[in-house]
């Protein structure tokens, strides 16, 4: 079954580094674009003054991304 086989093989790789690649710094503007392809469009994520005001992470976040 290639369902268990993938299951088995990533299985096999748990507490392994398996890709390490550059930082990808998440500003923003990097957000917004992320909320406007999605639609996903919450206040949390795109209204970084009111997120100031509401716990608990104070700043806006990129849920999904």
């Amino acid at each position: 079954m290639p369902l268990q086989r993938s299951y088995l093989q990533l299985h096999s790789t748990l507490g392994e580094e398996t890709f390490i690649d550059d930082w990808f710094e998440i500003d923003q503007a990097c957000i917004d674009n992320f909320a406007a392809v999605t639609g996903d469009e919450q206040l949390i994520q795109t209204d970084p003054e009111r997120a100031k005001q509401e716990p608990p992470f104070k700043t806006t976040i990129s849920q999904g991304f």
